[in-house]
């Protein structure tokens, strides 16, 4: 499987730093520096999974501050800092909100992240400019067990095995006993209960072979939403770590972009058209726009025509 590569982005070093919370103390790993023209990014790995996000976290901090958050603190010397739960990750990452930032962020979490950051958009509504559900978990096929195995072993055939790598080390910290209190967690959990009260735009990108997470499912879910877009992109559930770039970009453009009337942001000159599908609810758009450079893309990127769909 091809994959991006970070570019100058990925030799930025990143810095470890420690918040005091409620329950203890809360690690993160930081990238880069804020800046006016894009909002903090903080990020939430699916499974306590940091490794996975890492890519994308130095890519995005080439253009603003980015905080990978370490729930629920598998690298933590001491006692993790939450249990391995959606709720209990959502109320702190909802008081490390209210805890440690001045303005708004962009709130970026995938897979169980993704319902996690959810939760926490809802509890610190004024502090999330934006919500980005990278591989939203988990389709509700997938919430029994046996569906889960067959998500799951469909979506792995289409892995890369630096993905695997990544994430090794995170789960081997974790344990089994742990990880499957997570994934119950993430099992139990309902995100289109949630979707509909959300007050800030969402973005809701997912890969064309995430079964986990399929293309119909993140359609669905952004289309529950006041102001919602689904793109699909190449790759599987991983997808942040093997298409950073194509994420950072993303979500670069959904910021940059404050008008939500639906207009597809035009590529930059030099660069190819990311094709997407935008979510239309209610009259409210909201857009999403370009693609890396030429050559970045694996040659099966999803190619689609804009569809504006209303609960597909």
């Amino acid at each position: 499987m091809r994959q991006e590569r970070a570019g100058r982005g990925a030799s930025q070093p990143y810095r470890r730093e420690q918040h005091p919370t409620a329950t203890g103390v809360l690690d993160s790993l930081v990238a880069g520096e804020a800046r006016p023209e894009m909002p903090v990014v903080v990020i939430v790995a699916g499974l306590g999974a940091v490794g996975m996000m890492r890519r994308t976290m130095t890519v995005i901090g080439s253009r603003t501050r980015c905080v990978l958050l370490d729930l629920p603190g598998y690298h933590h010397s001491g006692p993790a800092s939450c249990a391995p739960t959606i709720e209990d990750i959502a109320d702190l990452v909802a008081a490390w909100l209210r805890d440690h930032t001045t303005t708004p962020v962009i709130l970026l979490g995938h897979s169980t992240g993704a319902q996690a950051a959810l939760r926490a958009a809802v509890k610190a509504p004024g502090l999330v400019d934006m919500l980005v559900m990278a591989g939203p978990t988990l389709v509700p096929a997938a919430r029994r067990p046996w569906g889960l195995t067959r998500k799951l072993a469909r979506t792995l055939i289409h892995e890369s095995v630096s993905a695997g790598i990544a994430v090794c080390p995170d789960f081997a910290r974790a344990g089994i006993r742990n990880l499957l209190q997570f994934a119950r967690s993430g099992m139990d959990d309902r995100p289109e209960q949630i979707m509909p009260i959300v007050s800030c735009p969402v973005l809701v990108i997912t890969g064309e072979h995430d079964h986990l997470a399929p293309p119909s499912w993140a359609h669905r879910l952004a289309a529950m939403a006041t102001e919602g877009s689904a793109v699909t992109i190449a790759g599987a559930h991983s997808f942040p770590h093997t298409m950073p770039r194509t994420v950072s970009d993303l979500i670069r453009q959904a910021a940059a972009d404050k008008s939500h009337t639906g207009r597809v942001v035009e590529p930059a000159a030099g660069r190819r058209p990311l094709e997407v599908n935008v979510a239309d609810v209610g009259g409210a758009h909201h857009p999403v726009g370009v693609a890396p450079p030429v050559g970045e893309h694996p040659e099966h990127l999803l190619r689609r025509r804009v569809n504006r769909t209303f609960g597909s």
